[in-house]
């Protein structure tokens, strides 16, 4: 390799988060709530590591507030029917 001469990489960071709603003393399942993020990080062999760890943390962010928004629309789900209303969705 000539002095200079950056190698870049690209990876690809997938994150996945998944909460369920669980009924502890039943153990009966109301439902889950999933999201999946993706991070495209482009390095070089100087910043890899850290340009990496960044990427995984923001794809960690975003799966997890995904979920945490899948999750609301779950909660509004299970009240609407325990307050008698249609029967629960859980189909992500």
């Amino acid at each position: 390799m000539a002095s200079g001469t950056r190698v870049s990489v690209n990876d690809l960071i997938v994150r996945a988060c998944a909460l369920a709603l669980v009924d502890t003393r039943t153990g009966y399942v109301y439902g889950v709530a999933e999201s999946t993020s993706n991070e495209d990080q482009r390095s070089d062999l100087w910043n890899s590591e850290e340009a990496i760890e960044k990427a995984r943390a923001r794809a960690e962010r975003g799966a997890f507030g995904g979920a945490l928004g899948e999750l609301e629309k779950l909660w509004a789900q299970v009240t609407t029917a325990q307050a008698g209303g249609s029967q629960v969705n859980t189909a992500p």
